[in-house]
């Protein structure tokens, strides 16, 4: 996962706005990459402020199960911003994030580009766009959510899917024992 000044070197390099909140969208939803890159307005609840990722016939999730991620203030600006940005309407069948062609950015396309702003800051290879994921995971995990509310927020069929997502860095271990 990325530490909190990571994520800020990693955005203060991504100069395409909409990029940018894709980038920021996983990281504060946990979405998996083709789960954001295939999110249509329609599946945004605004009345109870909810992400709907559900399966159709041009979607499916990794894990076959619709999932369900309520949205903070953060989400909802993101959100809102791509969504100005388009004209888009509640509702509207189209996607979220488009491309300036106006069609879906493809999961290619993204990787890429997030491996190039890693390899330009000096990135070890192991980390990728994924690792956003990991960065949603623990930072619920340092905030002390239950692991079983974190297990249902990334879609995981169990709690030892999740645990492998739970990478301890050293300013944890700091932290934990400044805290003693």
């Amino acid at each position: 996962s990325f530490t909190e000044s990571e994520m800020e070197k990693i955005i203060e390099t991504v100069h395409d706005e909409k990029i940018k909140n894709i980038i920021l969208l996983a990281m504060e939803t946990g979405l998996r990459i083709s789960e954001l890159l295939n999110l249509k307005v329609k599946n945004i609840d605004f009345a109870n402020e909810l992400i709907k990722i559900n399966n159709s016939d041009d979607f499916r999730t990794k894990s076959g199960k619709n999932r369900v991620i309520p949205f903070n203030p953060k989400i909802k600006k993101i959100i809102e911003e791509e969504m100005l940005r388009q004209k888009l309407k509640v509702n509207e069948e189209k996607y979220l994030f488009i491309s300036k062609f106006s069609i879906p950015y493809k999961r290619n396309f993204i990787t890429r580009y997030f491996r190039r702003k890693l390899d330009n800051l000096n990135f070890d290879k192991r980390y990728h766009f994924h690792c956003l994921r990991a960065t949603f995971i623990m930072n619920l995990v340092r905030k002390g959510v239950n692991p079983i509310i974190i297990q249902k927020l990334a879609g995981h069929s169990s709690l030892s899917v999740t645990q492998r997502y739970c990478f301890v860095q050293v300013t944890d271990l700091r932290n934990a024992l400044n805290t003693v």
